[in-house]
């Protein structure tokens, strides 16, 4: 697990108990305008709530993480693809898709940022060349799919009961009996 127990309760006190500020935050990351409640909400997050989330929506390597818990956005890029053309079209991709996710997170910390990457923008358009769409579309969807999968993260995290040492070994010793 790539959090801190201390990181851990900053999830469970911010989310345990509702969905409403992860759907704020999201809005921040995807660009949608934010309601006065919305805007109060963001501007109340704690030094230690957006280290946490920085931490996990833009991920760097970090010598401190637990064995095997290493990544960042490229690290996953398939290089097993033969064609370098795809591999070298997913590194832009990935490349938008980090700058557009740090200039979101400052979005979320100041609010009064340019958005000089709008989501809207990687749309297809005709008036573009077919190249510059499949990577800008392939950002979009990169940016979405992580948003989404990273809240999700925060949201099991936050949901977790804490279990003694005792408590979880009960447990594993019932699942490992069915």
């Amino acid at each position: 697990m790539r959090f801190s127990d201390s990181e851990l309760l900053v999830l469970k006190y911010t989310f345990a108990e509702s969905d409403e500020l992860l759907f704020t935050i999201r809005k921040v990351f995807l660009q949608f305008e934010l309601d006065e409640d919305e805007q109060k909400a963001i501007k109340s997050l704690s030094p230690e709530l957006l280290a946490v989330i920085k931490k996990e929506m833009i991920p760097e390597l970090d010598p401190n993480v637990p064995l095997f818990q290493m990544q960042d956005i490229f690290n996953i890029v398939n290089f097993q693809e033969a064609d370098v053309n795809k591999i070298d079209m997913e590194i832009r991709a990935r490349m938008i898709q980090k700058e557009y996710l740090e200039q979101q997170y400052e979005v979320l910390i100041q609010a009064n940022v340019e958005e000089k990457i709008k989501l809207k923008d990687l749309l297809p358009a005709k008036d573009k060349p077919m190249a510059n769409a499949i990577i800008n579309l392939s950002a979009r969807n990169m940016i979405v799919k992580h948003i989404d999968t990273q809240l999700h993260v925060f949201k099991v995290l936050a949901g977790q009961k804490d279990e003694t040492v005792s408590e979880t070994k009960d447990r594993l010793q019932r699942d490992s009996s069915r």
